[in-house]
């Protein structure tokens, strides 16, 4: 039994305290908490893992990969800390050690339990950035059978699988669209699985808004509608919402293309504030047709401008048939997922990482 160091507190305690502190973003704060715990005990395998992932959480990587070797040190056979050891190196760029470190945990995890989890995706995430993204979405498909209810490794795979299909196979080609649906399966999945787990609902505007690319690429542009307009609804706050809105309003006016009575009622987006308009504009349309033959009885003295009533009741039909009158002809612009086009995306395969890798940071 170690003895306690300041204020009485056991080195658990310390370390304890460190991983509370870390987990409310007090990241300096939790550092000395933890280093408290390796002075009054060096040995302390945890606390140096703890102060490892603390440091990665501030950049430090150095530091991190000196504190995780420690740890290494100290207890030779978690495969835990060989894993996070090579997530350092892999966000370094250093796919070399980082593979090391990988296998090195794979050979150290022989029960191929939910832990083994992490190092197989981080595997799979090498094999991407190696271009072999076969190899890369068996992993993803190992991965998930050990964390069956982690959405974000149905994320990865669909990711890998979209890779595969852009870069192997012919752009609307059967293959081609095989490939498509499966995406969706996965990406189904991970919907349903981020709305069941509190922790991770904030995937699931991510999830929707990918659906909604994919079921565009597939040519379903009303699945597509569905799910952008479910992933609006979900008033996340997250950027990808922008993107959904902006996605959503060009399938609805540029492919779904509706009678513009339907655009007015039936919009997808701000849809009470343009039928408050709609009805707006008709009533005043009708009071102004309705009531014009009385206006020189009522008000004899007024001089009423014929030519500019005539103009203004144009005006207002025409403002209420704008959306027949002219569709102004969307551009051809390359999808990306931050920013999405109208017409026939080719999904940006870095935009789609980047959104990936941003939830994994934030919500894992």
């Amino acid at each position: 039994m170690r003895e306690p160091g300041e204020n009485g507190m056991s080195e658990t305690e310390w370390n304890n305290k460190g991983v509370v502190l870390s987990k409310l973003g007090r990241h300096e704060e939790a550092i000395k908490a933890l280093e408290k715990a390796i002075e009054i005990n060096p040995q302390n395998d945890r606390a140096w893992f703890g102060k490892a992932v603390v440091l990665g959480e501030l950049e430090k990587y150095e530091d991190a990969i000196k504190a995780y070797d420690k740890a290494i040190e100290i207890k030779p056979q978690d495969a835990l800390t060989y894993s996070n050891l090579a997530e350092v190196f892999f966000d370094l760029g250093n796919l070399k050690d980082a593979s090391q470190r990988v296998e090195q945990a794979l050979d150290r995890d022989k029960n191929r339990d939910k832990s083994l989890a992490p190092a197989l995706s981080l595997k799979a995430r090498i094999k991407i950035e190696e271009k072999d993204y076969e190899a890369a979405s068996e992993l993803f498909v190992k991965a998930i059978s050990l964390d069956a209810g982690n959405p974000l490794l149905l994320l990865w795979d669909a990711y890998a699988n979209y890779l595969k299909a852009e870069f192997s196979l012919e752009s609307g080609g059967k293959r081609f669209q095989e490939e498509v649906v499966a995406i969706i399966r996965n990406l189904e999945r991970a919907d349903t699985l981020s709305k069941e787990q509190k922790r991770r609902k904030q995937i699931r505007p991510h999830a929707l808004y990918f659906l909604g690319c994919f079921y565009l690429k597939s040519k379903d542009i009303f699945a597509a509608k569905e799910k952008l307009e479910e992933c609006t609804k979900l008033k996340s706050k997250s950027p990808i919402e922008a993107s959904a809105r902006e996605l959503l309003g060009n399938i609805w006016n540029y492919q779904i293309r509706p009678p513009w009575w339907r655009w007015w009622l039936n919009a997808p987006l701000y849809r009470w504030p343009k039928r408050i308009g709609f009805f707006m504009v008709s009533l005043f349309i009708f009071a102004l047709l309705l009531l014009h033959p009385f206006i020189p009885g009522w008000f004899p003295s007024l001089q009423v401008n014929w030519t500019l009533y005539v103009f203004l009741i144009a005006l207002l039909i025409i403002i209420l048939l704008f959306p027949s009158i002219e569709r102004i002809r969307a551009r051809d612009i390359e999808v990306e997922l931050r920013s999405p086009p109208p017409f026939e995306p080719v999904l940006s395969p870095m935009a789609m990482e980047g959104k990936i890798k941003e939830i994994e940071a934030k919500y894992q």
